[in-house]
């Protein structure tokens, strides 16, 4: 991971050597007092002008150096292996640790405060650190390792009792290697959105072509974001990938927004026609997740390996569905509620309640209540109501005015045409073929046996019961104390007066 490569010339050109290791002496590899520009990978280096690192020396901090300020003149290369993390100095106003201190953790310019030029001796606790002669890190410089005690200034660094900036040097990027725990994976929300919805009817005894395009192109998004842990040593500027899957790398460097936004379009096939008489619903539809998996984090830095923990999260909405549902439309001229909810996909059969029964001649059970256009047929339930010109299929025990016997339910109505045998108080249209209750009217031309008290319109045929009135030329056999008009022919009861001309088979002694 710590290595250095040095060129020959500026700009990275000529020849090149790369080292990971210290090289006491360069010319022995045939490279000393050549080195131009160079790059560095991982710790600093530190290259001296003599060899076994003698003479002055220059850092080189992770990064690349197209030029260097001493080219063509380093003799020795070293690494800092030493842990830099949490650096530490100790500077004394006096020598020999004496008098006044003060304790410097990070880079600080002393011509900003009391310590100016009045540093005596210092003591480095952690890390390794570059002294300054001048303010802003100028004139000649110095460095100070790790468990250094420097008990007087002036003979060893030449200082000459000043000392204004100073600064530890930075460790170099440590590499990550995230792994995502998919076996802990949570799901946190799980949804579906409409964006997109067409519609096709057709009314044709022929399959027909969709009008939309069979494939359509839509947008996608997933939102991504990663969290470090609370406990995290990682620093600002570190960057590593996260292979989430093949087609999605995400780059998560601290410091910055560690989310992202990714965009896609998608093509959706769509069906290719519409089944004759029938209407044709599709509905696109992404699906969004919203998801968090652990990820455990290697850390390798200046040869020490440690792990952590951090969170990757998602809201994905790149998986787009087309659903579509086929419906056959009523015969011509009639109308439909099929039971809600009820929607066919494409190839399939529609599986309706048991027993239903549909305009074309399907069978099915309508639940009470439900309604039928023109020209459909199925059973009732109590208090339907039919449309003009239905038919429809009684009960057991129900009357018909043909002789068909049967029972509807109290308070059906039919309109104009229907045949059925009405309950108590249900009205007939003209020309309606029944058997009425008591109290019920008959229209003009029905053919009926009324109740008691019932009233028949003219030309009707019927057989009143007591007290009905039946209208001029009205066939029937009247009850007991009935009246016929003139002309009728009638069987009536005993005590029953006939008018002029009727002929009468009067009853059984």
């Amino acid at each position: 991971m710590n290595r250095i490569t040095v060129y020959e010339r500026a700009d990275f050109e000529g020849l090149r050597r790369e080292f990971s290791c210290d090289v006491p002496d360069l010319h022995e590899l045939d490279f000393g007092d050549c080195i131009a520009s160079l790059k560095v990978v991982g710790q600093p280096w530190i290259a001296y002008t003599g060899p076994k690192y003698e003479g002055e020396a220059h850092v080189f901090e992770e990064g690349e150096y197209a030029a260097v300020g001493r080219p063509r003149s380093f003799s020795a290369l070293r690494l800092v292996h030493h842990d830099l993390a949490e650096p530490q100095i100790t500077l004394y106003e006096q020598p020999h640790f004496q008098g006044a201190r003060k304790v410097v953790t990070e880079e600080t310019n002393l011509a900003y405060g009391y310590f100016n030029d009045r540093v005596g001796s210092h003591e480095v606790q952690r890390g390794v650190w570059l002294l300054y002669q001048h303010p802003g890190g100028g004139g000649r410089h110095c460095l100070a390792w790790p468990g250094e005690r420097l008990a007087r200034y002036e003979p060893q660094l030449g200082l000459q009792g000043r000392l204004s900036h100073l600064r530890p040097l930075r460790p170099g990027k440590p590499l990550v290697s995230a792994r995502l725990l998919w076996e802990q994976r949570r799901v946190e929300a799980e949804r579906e959105v409409l964006v997109d919805e067409i519609v096709g009817v057709n009314e044709t005894a022929r399959e027909q072509a969709l009008a939309a395009s069979s494939a359509r192109e839509y947008s996608t998004t997933l939102w991504q974001s990663f969290r470090f842990s609370n406990a995290t040593s990682l620093k600002a500027g570190l960057s590593f990938t996260l292979a989430v899957e093949a087609a999605n790398v995400f780059t998560v460097q601290k410091g910055r927004s560690e989310s992202s936004t990714r965009r896609e379009r998608v093509a959706v096939q769509l069906p290719a026609a519409i089944p004759p008489r029938a209407a044709l619903t599709v509905h696109v539809l992404r699906k969004e997740v919203t998801l968090s998996v652990p990820v455990l984090l290697t850390i390798t830095q200046n040869e020490s390996v440690r792990t952590e923990l951090g969170e990757y999260r998602s809201i994905s909405g790149t998986n787009i569905c087309a659903r579509y549902s086929v419906k056959p439309l009523p015969a011509p001229g009639t109308q439909q509620a099929p039971a809600a909810g009820d929607q066919e996909a494409e190839g399939t059969t529609w599986a309706s309640a048991t027993g239903d029964r549909e305009a074309d001649g399907t069978t099915w059970a309508p639940t009470a209540g439900d309604r039928e256009a023109d020209g459909t047929t199925w059973a009732s339930a109590a208090g339907d109501r039919e449309a003009e010109g239905t038919t429809w299929a009684p009960t057991a025990g129900d009357r018909e005015a043909d002789g068909t016997t049967w029972v509807s339910a109290a308070g059906d109505r039919e309109a104009e045409g229907s045949r059925q045998a009405p309950a108590v108080g249900h009205k007939e249209a003209e020309g309606a073929q029944r058997t009425p209750a008591v109290g019920h009217k008959e229209a003009e031309g029905a053919q009926r046996t009324p109740s008691v008290g019932h009233k028949e319109a003219e030309g009707s045929q019927q057989t009143p019961g007591v007290g009905h009135k039946e209208a001029k030329g009205a066939q029937r056999t009247p009850a007991v104390g009935h009246k016929e008009a003139k002309g009728t022919q009638q069987a009536p009861a005993t005590g029953t007066e006939e008018a002029t001309g009727t002929l009468q088979a009067p009853a059984t002694e």
